[in-house]
């Protein structure tokens, strides 16, 4: 009887050991590891009716972004625009202009994402001015060259484009057509 007495008595302090150590547990939770601010994606500035502008070493403007709202997120070093607008000035003196209702710069300046309702027009210079449509474009403004796979509308005096994808190069005006190309003739069309 004493083992079993003896036995019993251990086997009710392991008992009162594990629920003690069970309620501790529950009352005091193990902390959860926070990730430091700057691993959050959290914005750390913003800005209301900005412009940013960037300039070419020789000093005058290469590019001109303009918006409603820019947030800065710390952790990718990115920046969300609410209606943005550029201007990128091309060699023939026609500039570009590009606005979209959302927009993604990249922490280096040189890689713009626009998305929803993206708008491109070429003003009239040395080519016939052009207006553009779609839905999502990214512009590498260092290179002066925009993409997009999404379908796009060009029209300009006398012509209407449509096809699905492409480049253009805002230096020399030229514009890349990827797939699926149909283009309607007319003296009456303008953009």
């Amino acid at each position: 009887m004493r083992i079993l007495g003896r036995l019993g008595l251990i086997v009710l302090l392991v008992a009162a050991v594990s629920a003690m150590w069970w309620l501790d547990t529950l009352r005091d939770p193990d902390p959860v590891d926070e990730a430091p601010p700057e691993a959050r994606h959290e914005p750390d500035f913003y800005f209301n009716d900005f412009r940013l502008r960037a300039h070419e070493r020789s000093g005058p403007p290469g590019y001109v972004i303009e918006g409603e709202r820019l947030v800065h997120y710390a952790d990718d070093d990115t920046a969300e625009m609410t209606e943005p607008r550029l201007r990128l000035d091309s060699g023939d003196g026609a500039p570009w202009r590009v606005r979209s209702r959302l927009g993604t710069l990249s922490p280096d300046g040189d890689v713009l994402e626009l998305r929803e309702d993206v708008f491109m027009r070429r003003d009239a210079a040395a080519r016939p001015p052009l207006v553009l449509r779609t839905t999502r474009m990214t512009v590498f403004t260092e290179a002066q060259r925009a993409e997009t796979d999404q379908p796009v509308t060009i029209v300009s005096p006398g012509q209407r484009i449509a096809a699905v994808g492409m480049t253009a190069r805002f230096a020399t005006g030229q514009i890349e057509f990827h797939r699926d190309v149909r283009g309607d003739y007319d003296p009456t069309i303008a953009p």
